[in-house]
C-alpha cells in the first residue's frame, strides 16, 4: 500500500522535467499513451498504488525514485520544511517554510529574509547559492572571475565553479524537482564575507605600521595574522593564494572581504599588508606605486614587507640599460652586438631623426653581417614586453639604410636597441627555431652602511631552469642577397615569441601547437639537441647560462651611468639603488643558442608568464612558484630574526649573505645559488 493510497483526490503538479509520462495502466511496463510537461496540474479521479488516475486508462506514477528521477508530481498546497545551515560556518542557521512547488529562487529570497528577521542583519539574495552539499562563504579575490576560499579552502576559478561536494539547484526548479522533502538540509553558499554580513564576524582590524622605535623602525604587531595581496587573477595567482593560505596567512581586503583594486591601492592599505604580489607590472614604477598616483609609496616598508618588485630593478629589464652595463663592465658579454639609439627630433616631427647614444653602430653592423655585403638586425624597443614593436630587417650594411629604418618603423619610439640578429641560431630536428626561458630570483642586494660602508645585506641570487619557446614552422633563414635595401623579414618565422607564433595559420590554442610541432617544450630537449648537433655538453650549456646571468646582475649593480632614458618613475642608475630587505624579483631571462651551441642572454622579463599548459608546464610550475614563496618566506623570518642592524648575522668569513643562503637551502627546491663560475 502507498503512502499516498489513503489520500483524497485534489490537484497535484507535475515537478519533474521536461516531462512524465502518461501509461495505459499503473505500471511503468505499460504502455505510453500521452505526456504531461512540468508545471502542468493535474486533477486526478483516484490514486491507487502511487499512481495518480486521470482518466480510465491514464495513470501518472507519483513517485520516480524507483527509477532514479525522484518525484515525479506534488500534491498541491503540501506544507514542508527545510532546514537550511549558516553560509558563515555550517551550523544551523534557519527553518524555511515552503510547498513542493516552491522554487529554488523563492527558497533564496526566504532565506535573506529570514537571516534579516533573526539577526537583524541582512544577507543579499542575490548572492545566496542553494544546493546540496557543505555550506560555504566565498570572497573576492584578484579579479571577478576569481574567487577565494571554497568550503575546503582552495581558490575558486569562477563564479559557477564550486567546492568538490557542492552541487548548486538550479533557481527555476522547484523543491520536488530537486528531490527535497520535509526536513531535508540545505546547504547555503554565499558569495561574499556572510560573517561580517551577518554580525558574526567584526571586520578585519586595521593595522596602521607608521610608528617607529628609537632607531626609526616601523613598530610592527606580531600579534596580528600576516596578510598578502595580489593583483590579478592568473595562474600563478591561484599558485601564490593556495601557497599563502596554507601557511596561514590571510588575503588583504576590505571591511566586507573585497579585494582592492590596485589603482585603489593607497599607502595607507599598503602599510596594512605584508606580502604584495604584483603581477602586472607595467602599472607599477620605481617604488611600486601605481604610475599614475605618484604620492603613493612603495609596500615595501621594511624587511617584515615583502613585494616582488624593486625601484632598481630596470637596470636589468630595460634592454638599453642592461646592454650599456654589460657594454662597460663584462669584457666579453655573452650578448648580441647592441647599439642603444635615442630619438632626436620632437615626437610628432616630420624630421625623425636618431642618434646612437651608447655602442657602436659599425660594430653591430660588421656582426650582423650576410653573405653579399648585407647585414641583419633586430630592433626593439628599449621597454617593452610580449614581443610588441619588434621587427627583423636584411639591409646594405650601411648606416643610411638603418636610419631608414627607424625613421619608417620607430618614428613614435623614444629609445631602441639595434642589435646583431643570430642568423644560424641551433634548430629542433625538425627544423624549427627555438629560444630558452628560464628565471631569476634575487633575494638581496648590497646594503651599505652609510656610516662604515660595510655590506649589512649581501648579494644573493638563485637560478632555475625553465623550457624552450619553439617556432610554430621551420626557420627559413635569412634571405639571399639582393631582395632590395631594406627588407623586413617575417617575425613569426623569427621571433620566437608567442605573440607572434599564435598567429601562424593552423595554430591549435588546446595544443599549444601547430600541426604537430608543440610551441613549448621542457628543458630536456634542449640538452638532446646540444650534444647531438654541437660539441657543448648540457651541464657545460647551464654554467654559461648561470655565468651570463650573474655577469648581467654585477654589470646591473655596476651601473650604466647615463645614456639610456629613465622610466618617468624611476630615477636610480644601480640595479641596488633604493633596495631594502623584503624586497625581491622574480624575473624570466631569454636565451638564444647559435648553431654552435653558444648561447646568447637576449633580456629579462619582470613579469614572467606562469602557465599551467601543456602539462609538463603545469608540473613544473606547481613546484617552481611554492618554491620561490618558501625561500621569500624564509629570508623575511631570517631577516627579522636578525633585526635592523645586522640582516645577515655575519655568516661564513662575515658574508651576510651566506648566512641568509644558509637559511634558504632547506626551502630552496629546484633553485640554484648563482655564483660566477659555479659550473
Amino acid at each position: 500500500m502507498s503512502d499516498f493510497d489513503d489520500a483524497a483526490p485534489e490537484t497535484w503538479t507535475v515537478v519533474h522535467g521536461p516531462r512524465v509520462a502518461v501509461r495505459g495502466a499503473p505500471s511503468t511496463d505499460a504502455p505510453c499513451v500521452g505526456l504531461r510537461k512540468r508545471g502542468d496540474v493535474l486533477e486526478p479521479i483516484a490514486v491507487v498504488d502511487g499512481w495518480l488516475q486521470l482518466a480510465a486508462g491514464q495513470y501518472v506514477l507519483i513517485d520516480g525514485a524507483p527509477l532514479g528521477f525522484g518525484p515525479l508530481v506534488a500534491r498541491d498546497g503540501a506544507a514542508l520544511t527545510l532546514r537550511a545551515l549558516n553560509p558563515h560556518d555550517g551550523t544551523p542557521f534557519c527553518d524555511v517554510a515552503c510547498a513542493p512547488t516552491t522554487t529554488i529562487l523563492e527558497v533564496r529570497r526566504k532565506i535573506a529574509a529570514r537571516a534579516h528577521a533573526t539577526t537583524g542583519k541582512s544577507l543579499t539574495f542575490e548572492r545566496v547559492e542553494c544546493g546540496r552539499g557543505p555550506t560555504s562563504e566565498r570572497r573576492v579575490m584578484a579579479t571577478a572571475q576569481n574567487r577565494l576560499r571554497a568550503g575546503d579552502g582552495s581558490l575558486l576559478p569562477s563564479r559557477g565553479a564550486s567546492g568538490a561536494a557542492f552541487s548548486p539547484f538550479r533557481d527555476g526548479d522547484t523543491v520536488a524537482a530537486c528531490g527535497l522533502r520535509d526536513g531535508d538540509v540545505v546547504g547555503v553558499r554565499y558569495d561574499g564575507d556572510a560573517g561580517f554580513d551577518l554580525g558574526l564576524r567584526r571586520a578585519p582590524g586595521r593595522r596602521v605600521m607608521y610608528r617607529h622605535d628609537a632607531d626609526g623602525f616601523p613598530i610592527y604587531d606580531d600579534a596580528a595574522t600576516p596578510r598578502f595581496w595580489i593583483d590579478n587573477g592568473s595562474f600563478v595567482a591561484r599558485l601564490v593564494v593556495d601557497f599563502m593560505l596554507a601557511k596561514g596567512w590571510e588575503p588583504a581586503t576590505d571591511e566586507r572581504g573585497r579585494f582592492v583594486r590596485g589603482e585603489d591601492a593607497t599607502r595607507d592599505f599598503f602599510s596594512q599588508t605584508d606580502f604584495c604580489y604584483i603581477r602586472s607590472a607595467k602599472r607599477f614604477g620605481g617604488d611600486v606605486a601605481p604610475l599614475d598616483h605618484p604620492l603613493k609609496a612603495t609596500p615595501s616598508l621594511s624587511a617584515r614587507h615583502l613585494v616582488n618588485h624593486f625601484p632598481g630593478e630596470d637596470a636589468l629589464t630595460c634592454k638599453a640599460r642592461l646592454a650599456l652595463a654589460l657594454m662597460r663592465h663584462v669584457k666579453r658579454p655573452r650578448h648580441p652586438a647592441t647599439c642603444v639609439c635615442k630619438r632626436s627630433s620632437p615626437r610628432g616631427s616630420p624630421d625623425v631623426a636618431f642618434a646612437v647614444v651608447g655602442g657602436d653602430l659599425g660594430s653591430v653592423l660588421a656582426a650582423a653581417a650576410a653573405p653579399g655585403g648585407e647585414a641583419v638586425v633586430i630592433v626593439k624597443p628599449s621597454r617593452g614586453a610580449c614581443g610588441r614593436g619588434i621587427k627583423v630587417f636584411r639591409l646594405e650594411a650601411a648606416t643610411d639604410a638603418l636610419e631608414e629604418a627607424l625613421k619608417s618603423s620607430f618614428g613614435d619610439t623614444r629609445e631602441v636597441v639595434v642589435q646583431s640578429y643570430v642568423a644560424r641560431p641551433l634548430l629542433l630536428d625538425d627544423g624549427r627555431k627555438f629560444d630558452v626561458r628560464c628565471y631569476l630570483l634575487i633575494v638581496s642586494l648590497p646594503l651599505r652602511d652609510r656610516e662604515g660602508g660595510a655590506d649589512r645585506a649581501g648579494l644573493l641570487c638563485y637560478f632555475h631552469e625553465g623550457y624552450l619557446r619553439a617556432s610554430g614552422r621551420p626557420f627559413p633563414g635569412v634571405g639571399a642577397a639582393g631582395g632590395g635595401r631594406l627588407v623586413e623579414l617575417d617575425r613569426e618565422a623569427h621571433v620566437t615569441n608567442h605573440t607572434f607564433q599564435k598567429k601562424i595559420e593552423g595554430y591549435d590554442a588546446d595544443a599549444d601547437a601547430v600541426g604537430d610541432g608543440s610551441l613549448r617544450l621542457p628543458w630536456a630537449a634542449l640538452g638532446d639537441v646540444v650534444e647531438r648537433r654541437t660539441a657543448k655538453t648540457r651541464r657545460g650549456l647551464d654554467a654559461s647560462f648561470r655565468d651570463a646571468v650573474a655577469d648581467a646582475v654585477g654589470a646591473a649593480l655596476k651601473g650604466d651611468r647615463g645614456g639610456s632614458t629613465r622610466a618617468r618613475s624611476n630615477r636610480t642608475d644601480f640595479l641596488s639603488d633604493d633596495w631594502r630587505p623584503g624586497q625581491f624579483a622574480f624575473l624570466g631571462v631569454d636565451f638564444i643558442v647559435d648553431d654552435a651551441g653558444e648561447p646568447y642572454l637576449i633580456e629579462f622579463s619582470k613579469g614572467p608568464g606562469i602557465r599551467d599548459t601543456p602539462q609538463f608546464l603545469y608540473d613544473q610550475n606547481v613546484k617552481l612558484i611554492p618554491d620561490m614563496l618558501a625561500m621569500v618566506l624564509a629570508a623575511r623570518g631570517h631577516w627579522l630574526q636578525a633585526g635592523p642592524v645586522d640582516f645577515g648575522c655575519g655568516g661564513r668569513d662575515g658574508d651576510p649573505a651566506d648566512a641568509l643562503a644558509d637559511a634558504l637551502d632547506p626551502v630552496r627546491g629546484g633553485w640554484v645559488r648563482l655564483q660566477r663560475g659555479d659550473g
